[in-house]
């Protein structure tokens, strides 16, 4: 079984999320879960989305574990990435753990699950087998890296994990470690992509499709 995940806030419909949902629809055949990130139920302009369609609902409120990091950071700006009132840099905002924390909760069952970003629009048909191709079933995860490019981390934009592998649960439990337990404020930064590369780096290259500088895409914008 296949999943695709995303998330964005309210603003972030408006201005990218509609257009992805509505693409997605057009082009995919496998099932959307979106973690919507208001307050209490749905969104009214989300509401109905999930009814006979592929399109599931969870509020990342329910993710509780998340939950409780994003309150203890909230007290501090340097960790929203804030550097003083008017210099933000997302290197520093943690909140960007989320997707990780979304991969963790989603990908914990036995299926191929893909992040992707909820700016991206499809163009073409995405059929299954070109999932099964990027994320066979003898690899852990298929991600668009940077090794040795001047960004020094992964694009985590588009990623998948393979919750059917033997060592998924090795994976998604090193990232969620990082996270919790603050090992993420040691790394050189502190969103999702630093977590990602260093749970990998661990668990070694091999397990880890890399269809970006591994495939010989020489670019920083791997996407």
């Amino acid at each position: 079984m296949h999943q695709v995940i995303t998330s964005f806030t309210d603003a972030g419909w408006t201005e990218y999320g509609e257009e992805f949902v509505r693409t997605f629809l057009r082009h995919w055949t496998v099932p959307l879960r979106i973690y919507h990130e208001g307050v209490g139920g749905p969104p009214e302009y989300l509401r109905g989305l999930d009814e006979g369609s592929r399109v599931e609902l969870v509020p990342l409120a329910s993710l509780t574990d998340w939950a409780a990091f994003a309150d203890a950071i909230s007290r501090f700006p340097i960790m929203h990435g804030r550097i003083d009132e008017d210099a933000y840099t997302i290197n520093f905002d943690a909140r960007h753990c989320r997707k990780a924390m979304m991969m963790i909760h989603a990908a914990s069952s036995s299926k191929k699950v893909f992040w992707a970003d909820a700016d991206i629009v499809t163009f073409a048909d995405v059929p299954v087998s070109f999932l099964d191709q990027i994320l066979p079933d003898d690899k852990l995860c298929v991600h668009l890296g940077r090794d040795g490019c001047n960004i020094p981390y992964t694009e985590t934009g588009f990623y998948g994990v393979n919750g059917a592998h033997k060592d998924a649960g090795t994976f998604l439990a090193m990232m969620r470690q990082i996270i919790l337990e603050g090992l993420v404020f040691t790394l050189p930064g502190w969103h999702d992509c630093y977590v990602f590369d260093l749970a990998r780096r661990h668990l070694g290259r091999e397990q880890f499709n890399d269809i970006g500088w591994g495939a010989g895409v020489r670019h920083s914008h791997v996407f």
